[in-house]
């Protein structure tokens, strides 16, 4: 899914918003149309993305729309949050601030498709990468996609977690099973293991609203774990390390 900003295709975002009307819009399309016209390949060059002509009239149709119209002016001229529903582009994170169209409904439900859909990208890089900073700057933002979205937004690092705690469960059954590679020395890396797939500050900063019943089976994954390696190996310290950790949660 694109987002395209018809008020910034028409190069509108300079002018008074109050006297953009037909007359301007019209004027502004012939322009745009044109340009589609003499390219090589029929196709309009946006942010680096190439959108056809009917791509470029489906946006500009949306300037029927008023309260459409103010929006996509207000993201104009926000070049921040506006790039980053065009291409992704995550210096938004860092120049965040709250705006007070932040706190209108509609405004949100116009963003929220395009929004979360990046929010998800953005938030799983990060897990994946153990950033903190740029994590915790990114959840600062989850006010900017309706509730409706919530499972688009969160998608990616949900199934990441989940992929985690079946590792971990996977290690748990060879344990048990007396079919893993570690050994009463080498089982000590597992606190390592468990530490780096779930990194504490990052886990407990998630939102338990949705990620409540996760974080719980994470807890169940490391003390069936640790529960393992104190039947199988004897390893008293490492249990104990893996059930501080766990409690950290």
């Amino acid at each position: 899914m694109i987002f395209i900003n018809s008020i910034e295709l028409l190069e509108l975002g300079n002018s008074d918003v109050l006297k953009i009307d037909n007359t301007v819009i019209k004027k502004s399309k012939r322009k745009v149309q044109t340009d589609i016209d003499l390219s090589d390949d029929g196709m309009f060059d946006y942010h680096g993305l190439k959108i056809t002509k009917s791509d470029c009239e489906r946006a500009i149709d949306e300037l029927e729309n008023a309260d459409k119209k103010e929006y996509y002016y207000f993201l104009a001229n926000n070049k921040p949050l506006n790039n980053y529903l065009v291409n992704g582009d995550e210096k938004f994170f860092s120049t965040f601030v709250h705006e007070g169209i932040y706190k209108l409904p509609d405004f949100i439900k116009f963003i929220s498709p395009y929004f979360s859909q990046r929010f998800d990208k953005s938030l799983l890089i990060a897990f994946k990468s153990d950033d903190t900073i740029k994590f915790h700057s990114i959840l600062r933002t989850q006010s900017l996609f309706d509730q409706s979205e919530i499972n688009i937004a969160f998608s990616g690092i949900s199934k990441e977690i989940q992929n985690r705690i079946l590792q971990i469960q996977e290690i748990t059954e060879y344990i048990k099973r007396n079919k893993s590679e570690y050994t009463e020395t080498t089982v000590v890396e597992m606190v390592d293991v468990v530490q780096k797939k779930f990194h504490t500050e990052i886990i407990n900063s998630l939102p338990t609203s949705y990620f409540q019943s996760q974080i719980n089976k994470i807890a169940a994954s490391i003390n069936y774990l640790q529960i393992a390696i104190e039947e199988e190996y004897g390893a008293t310290i490492v249990s104990l390390d893996l059930i501080d950790f766990k409690n950290e949660r």
